[in-house]
């Protein structure tokens, strides 16, 4: 049978279905699936595949030569070809396209939504306020802590004047602004509470020249309060 091998290349001119053999003409399969090409052959069948990246299953794993079973990993277009014998000459060789095609990609999945950022910490100045002003009962401080922001924002001013000379002129005309923009009974807790920051953080000498460095700490506290009882009152 092994000469049927060779004289079958030679007969590719005779190409086609005979009454002798008869394959399909065309299999298609998806990469990694058994192929399968049935022949209607009487007698023992040869096969030969013409192009390289697939390979026949093992013929003695079947019942009979009369089917052939291939497999690949290759996408790609493969010609195999089939013939027998009949009184003992070859039959003309039937052709068989067999196109194996690659796997359809798995779409990507949608990426993740960015995660939502935090919430800023709260400043150290945010966490000794927010509580008095939280547990003020009044219905209006919302509104009065927006008022004593912008107190906090004339001290800035004051702070930068070069009319204001020293610490104590500062402080008065601060007390002045207070009693015109200020209720008495507004905030009192959380007004308390500001008073010890201050008196923590300014210089309490009445006669200390507002020189530049000391304006410019005056500057920073008024802002750090203005932009810290905003955030609260918001």
């Amino acid at each position: 049978m092994r000469t049927l091998i060779l004289s079958g290349l030679l007969v590719l001119a005779g190409l086609g279905h005979s009454a002798d053999i008869e394959i399909p003409k065309e299999v298609k399969a998806k990469v990694g699936e058994f192929v399968q090409i049935r022949s209607t052959a009487v007698g023992e069948v040869e096969w030969y595949v013409l192009d390289s990246g697939i390979q026949f299953l093992p013929f003695d794993l079947l019942k009979d030569r009369k089917t052939a079973i291939l497999f690949t990993l290759n996408p790609g277009v493969y010609r195999v070809l089939a013939w027998s014998a009949k009184d003992n000459n070859p039959t003309p060789a039937a052709l068989c396209i067999v196109t194996i095609e690659g796997l359809q990609p798995t779409p990507p999945s949608p990426p993740a939504p960015p995660a939502p950022p935090a919430p800023p910490e709260p400043s150290a100045l945010e966490k000794r306020l927010k509580p008095f002003f939280d547990h003020d009962p009044d219905p209006k401080r919302k509104d009065q802590i927006q008022t004593l922001a912008s107190f906090f924002d004339e001290l800035h001013k004051l702070s930068g004047s070069t009319d204001v000379k020293t610490i104590g002129e500062l402080f008065q005309k601060g007390s002045e602004l207070s009693d015109k923009m200020i209720g008495n009974e507004w905030l009192v807790l959380l007004r308390r509470e500001i008073n010890l920051y201050l008196d923590e953080s300014l210089p309490r000498i009445a006669a200390q020249e507002l020189d530049p460095k000391t304006r410019q700490l005056c500057i920073g506290i008024f802002d750090d309060l203005s932009v810290t009882l905003k955030k609260i009152g918001g």
